[in-house]
């Protein structure tokens, strides 16, 4: 857990010797956010300052309990920036939200800042340039939410993923940087896809297909790309399977929907190593009130 330990901070000195750079660090208590629902926060426990993913299928709860959180923080009085990166945060699911936890109207367009992106430099600049400028930033609970969509559409596009690779690495070192100077609880939702259509993109990017020069028959040739192509795909095959986060990760939680049941599993946690090995379902469902455990 790198800028964090269990007391909630490692000094400069040790810090300078792993990255090599002078880093000011928080001397507080560690900031930490709770679902304030009580069989969830048994659970999971505190998420505390560092990042913490989300990650799994479409539909399997993860936006759901990002602004479960995020309600609950308002309630407590707390900043919340929530960078929603697919468009789908709705105003009439926060309302409910708000009464269901009896938040005081007013009080959400107060303390929820909700910032809708959807291109990737510009919430690079969003969290390193302009958030960090906010008074409100400091100890607040920051999240990311479908951060997987936003880098995928960059990696369709653009040319040299190599740099882009680059670039989502050096955001995430920056991102814990910035959690662990400034106080803050992050969380990372990471969209995964379905196996099938995982194997599709692989087998796309594998080869150039190239037709016959005018005027020759034969089929298409299929010009196979070097060997440092494969590990792009192995690279992507990783983030979209949530593995690309674990070592930056303080907590991961992976969530699984299947028919009408929906679980999650506690993949890494600070201070309940003890699941991580259990592998252990939790079921819940998704309610008007929020997220309630199923017996």
């Amino acid at each position: 857990m790198p800028f964090t330990d269990a007391k909630g901070v490692i000094e400069g000195e040790k810090l300078k010797s792993m990255y090599g750079i002078e880093i000011k660090v928080m001397k507080e208590e560690v900031n930490s956010f709770i679902t304030g629902i009580k069989e969830m926060d048994d659970i999971i426990g505190e998420l505390i300052r560092g990042i913490n993913t989300f990650y799994g299928g479409f539909g399997t709860g993860k936006s759901s309990l990002c602004q479960v959180y995020a309600i609950n923080a308002v309630k407590c009085g707390l900043d919340v920036i929530y960078i929603d990166l697919e468009d789908k945060i709705t105003k009439v699911r926060l309302e409910q939200l708000r009464n269901a936890y009896g938040v005081e109207e007013g009080k959400l367009d107060e303390k929820l800042h909700l910032i809708r992106l959807r291109d990737l430099d510009e919430l690079i600049k969003k969290v390193k340039e302009d958030l960090i400028k906010e008074k409100f930033f400091n100890n607040s609970l920051l999240i990311l939410d479908g951060f997987s969509s936003l880098y995928m559409r960059e990696f369709r596009k653009v040319s040299n993923k190599f740099d882009l690779s680059d670039k989502k690495n050096d955001f995430f070192f920056d991102l814990i940087t910035l959690c662990t100077t400034h106080n803050i609880v992050c969380i990372v939702t990471i969209k995964l896809k379905s196996e099938l259509t995982l194997f599709k993109e692989v087998e796309q990017r594998k080869g150039i297909k190239q037709k016959p020069k005018e005027g020759k028959e034969g089929e298409e040739k299929v010009v196979l790309k070097e060997d440092m192509e494969m590990s792009l795909l192995s690279d992507i095959m990783s983030f979209k399977h949530g593995q690309d986060m674990a070592y930056d990760s303080i907590c991961i939680l992976r969530f699984v929907k299947q028919k009408s049941n929906r679980f999650f599993i506690i993949e890494k946690h600070p201070f309940k190593e003890e699941y991580c090995d259990s592998r252990k379902k939790y079921n819940y469902k998704i309610t008007d009130g929020g997220i309630e455990i199923k017996q």
